[in-house]
C-alpha cells in the first residue's frame, strides 16, 4: 500500500515594496501550480511583518504559508519559480514530519500569530 503523501509548507517573504497585485499573480500562480499537479491544504496571509535581519536592504516583509501536498517535481518547480522571481525577499518549502500537528485550516489563528494588542503589557 502507498504511503499517503507527506503535507509541505512553503512560507514566503515578498517584498511590501512590490504592487499588491503583483505579489497576489505570483501566488495564485503557485496556488494553481499546485492545484493542478497536487493538493492545496491550505493559504494564509499572515500580513507584512518586521524582520528580524535586514535581508537584501529589505526590513519588512509580507509573510505568506502555503500548505500543500504533491510530488517531489512539483516542489522542484515551485523552487525555481520562486527563486526567479523578484517579489520574493526570501522562501522555504518545509516537509511535515509524522509527528507534526494538522494543518491549520484558512482562517483559524496559527500559534504565534495573535495580534500584539491582544497580548497584555
Amino acid at each position: 500500500m502507498a504511503a499517503e503523501a507527506p503535507t509541505y509548507d512553503l512560507v514566503a517573504l515578498l517584498d511590501p515594496a512590490v504592487d499588491h497585485d503583483t505579489r497576489e499573480t505570483l501566488l495564485a500562480e503557485v496556488e494553481q501550480r499546485i492545484i493542478t499537479e497536487g493538493e492545496l491544504v491550505g493559504a494564509q496571509d499572515w500580513g507584512v511583518r518586521q524582520l528580524a535581519f535586514e535581508i537584501g536592504k529589505h526590513n519588512q516583509a509580507s509573510y505568506h504559508l502555503i500548505q500543500f501536498k504533491g510530488p517531489s517535481g512539483l516542489i522542484a518547480e515551485i523552487d525555481r519559480q520562486l527563486k526567479i522571481s523578484d517579489p520574493v525577499v526570501r522562501f522555504r518549502i518545509i516537509k511535515n514530519g509524522a509527528n507534526q500537528p494538522e494543518p491549520v485550516a484558512p482562517g483559524e489563528p496559527v500559534a504565534g500569530t495573535a495580534d500584539r494588542s491582544d497580548r497584555e503589557r
